[in-house]
């Protein structure tokens, strides 16, 4: 049957995750073949006129941005509860994320006050699956969720790293989120970003936050021939935060009038700065007595390896 798009009540679309790479497949393929799958809906129970949206939310709104006014449905003659849970029976487990499982969870018991127990039994499952799936919906803050429904993080990773950095510190897990948004990061990475803030101090931690992508570069030097000649991953990364930071203080200064400044903060600010040089010297000293003692450093029997 053919329903307009007018008629589509999609109140069931927060329960399932948005993917950015799926929905631009589905609309060049909209666009190139035609709808090849129906939408499952079935008949509201508040309003007979309109149909509640069960399966095919990422074809509603691919239909909407090319300009479609209908679209082909399955009308499936069964409450909105039962089509929900056969739903979930008839697809496989890699279709669905945790989340959304307990989203679904959630929704059946709070609209439509079917027990825990029933749930479980009618699914195929256990009483303690559905108690696991419904604690992550408690234990993901909100704006972590909606990240995760937008697509951004994939539920695995942020439930694994993100979450518990939100209960040490809601302000860094916000910040790491917010500059996650738009890159496309591995569980690995994320997982790298989790620990490299749990192992570092306050100036590290922030530029975790704040510049994941210098982390994740450091990261990357690590796998990078320069390991296959001694070079340190931590001191790789240690570095590039240092200039991370360095560039930011430049920035913040050049931000604030010299006029701003007390006596007292410019007391300070000299008193930080000569103990900076003091620790650029002798890094720099270390720096160059190391890297003249490598490969190529004009020890003949290296140079005559070479080539």
């Amino acid at each position: 049957m053919l329903a307009d798009l007018h008629q589509l009540d999609r109140k069931y679309e927060g329960l399932r995750v948005r993917s950015r790479e799926g929905e631009g497949r589905l609309l060049a393929s909209l666009e190139s073949k035609g709808q090849q799958t129906p939408l499952i809906v079935v008949s509201s129970r508040d309003d007979g006129s309109r149909l509640v949206v069960i399966d095919g939310f990422k074809r509603v709104r691919a239909a909407q941005r090319l300009g479609w006014d209908q679209l082909d449905c399955t009308l499936w003659t069964v409450s909105e509860a039962d089509a929900l849970l056969q739903l979930h029976c008839l697809q496989q487990p890699r279709e669905r994320s945790a989340l959304e499982d307990g989203y679904l969870l959630r929704r059946l018991l709070d609209e439509h006050r079917l027990s825990q127990a029933e749930i479980a039994r009618r699914l195929g499952r256990t009483r303690s699956w559905a108690s696991r799936r419904l604690g992550l919906v408690v234990e993901l803050p909100g704006w972590l969720q909606e990240r995760i429904r937008q697509g951004e993080l994939s539920c695995h990773a942020a439930a694994r790293y993100l979450a518990p950095l939100a209960r040490a510190n809601k302000e860094h897990a916000e910040l790491l989120a917010a500059h996650l948004a738009g890159m496309k990061i591995t569980s690995r990475e994320l997982a790298d970003l989790y620990v490299a803030w749990k192992r570092g101090g306050d100036e590290e931690r922030l530029t975790v936050v704040t510049r994941p992508e210098l982390v994740l570069e450091a990261r990357r030097s690590h796998r990078s021939p320069l390991t296959d000649e001694g070079a340190d991953s931590e001191l790789v990364r240690s570095l590039i935060m240092a200039g991370s930071l360095l560039q930011r203080s430049s920035r913040l200064l050049s931000q604030l009038p010299a006029t701003k400044l007390t006596q007292c903060t410019r007391e300070l600010l000299r008193l930080r700065w000569r103990q900076v040089e003091g620790t650029i010297a002798l890094l720099n000293k270390q720096l160059e007595e190391a890297l003249h003692e490598g490969p190529g450093s004009g020890d003949e029997k290296v140079d005559s390896e070479v080539g």
